[in-house]
């Protein structure tokens, strides 16, 4: 999958050298994977579509579809309220981050910290 995110970037963007994966997911990289993926899924869709188009409903794969969502979507809750439990998420500035000029913190970094009360 990387080398076809460099390929895009380079050809369909015009992305002199790798991309950027930046801070967090805000980077060039992973705008240039999301719509990477948005054009296979669209592909497939496509094909999918002329070569099933007799069959009417696809009730058996909308019901497992719904017990994966939901399985999925159970499990990323969990974890989220973990990360929220248990201080690793937001963790509290070191002495560095405490005597950095405010100017020259990140936008992610000012968010992320968490202060002391």
């Amino acid at each position: 999958m990387r080398q076809i995110v460099f390929w895009a970037g380079a050809h369909v963007f015009r992305i002199g050298g790798p991309p950027d994966p930046g801070v967090g997911f805000d980077g060039s990289f992973f705008w240039i994977e999301a719509f990477v993926l948005l054009i296979i899924s669209l592909l497939a869709t496509g094909i999918w579509s002329v070569l099933d188009r007799r069959r009417q409903n696809y009730v058996t794969l909308h019901n497992w579809l719904r017990v994966i969502v939901r399985f999925r979507f159970a499990a990323l809750m969990f974890a989220y309220g973990m990360f929220k439990l248990i201080p690793s998420q937001m963790p509290y500035p070191n002495l560095f981050e405490l005597v950095r000029p405010f100017g020259h913190l990140w936008q992610m970094q000012v968010l992320w910290s968490r202060s002391r009360k």
